[in-house]
């Protein structure tokens, strides 16, 4: 190997580190700041108020950032604001920390769901809301029952009409494609170089 292409291949070793360092580095930690409201403040604001049990939670298989978008599933009940799916999509960040949802168990909840709730939270799309924790989505206690039956129930709740899929994995799979493509260009590149000395 004459010693123009093994600075060549030196160049690439470096290059494809760097890039894998640059996309393992873990993004700097945030912090959650919630205004206090009332329930009813939180209803008035929202587009959607439903009661409803968490039935699936799906998180991409690799954690970078607490930011990274996670869709919540829920089997809805009742509808007390908005028009909501049977089975809603809630668009939300993995992490309480920067302002993801922060319901335990499987309720039933009632989620108070935004078209945009903003940043960081990501937009939804077709046939999803978004919610964070500052929205004032909780626990379906007896006290939030109370307040609840004071409002009147939308009708009716809509049946699944297909909405965006809440996985980020095409992220990662672009990711990736863009990777190889990268590695099989330096190879063909030294290829090509070999053959021409």
């Amino acid at each position: 190997m004459n010693h123009r292409l093994r600075q060549l291949c030196v160049a690439l070793i470096l290059a494809l580190i760097a890039s894998g360092a640059f996309l393992l580095a873990p993004a700097p930690a945030s912090a959650c700041s919630c205004v206090s409201q009332s329930p009813a403040e939180a209803y008035d604001r929202a587009d959607a108020v439903f009661v409803g049990r968490m039935t699936d939670r799906d998180v991409p298989s690799r954690l970078f950032s607490s930011t990274d978008r996670a869709v919540w599933t829920f089997d809805v009940s009742q509808v007390y604001k908005g028009e909501v799916h049977r089975q809603q999509e809630i668009v939300t960040v993995e992490s309480g920390a920067s302002c993801g949802l922060e319901l335990q168990g499987s309720g039933p909840f009632v989620v108070y769901a935004e078209k945009n709730a903003g940043e960081p939270i990501p937009a939804p799309g077709e046939g999803q809301y978004a919610a964070s924790l500052c929205g004032g989505s909780t626990e379906l206690t007896p006290q939030v029952r109370t307040d609840l039956a004071n409002r009147t129930p939308a009708e009716p709740i809509l049946a699944n009409a297909g909405g965006a899929s809440g996985s980020s994995r095409w992220s990662w799979q672009l990711l990736g494609t863009a990777g190889l493509g990268f590695v099989a260009a330096g190879w063909a590149l030294i290829h090509r170089w070999r053959t021409a000395g």
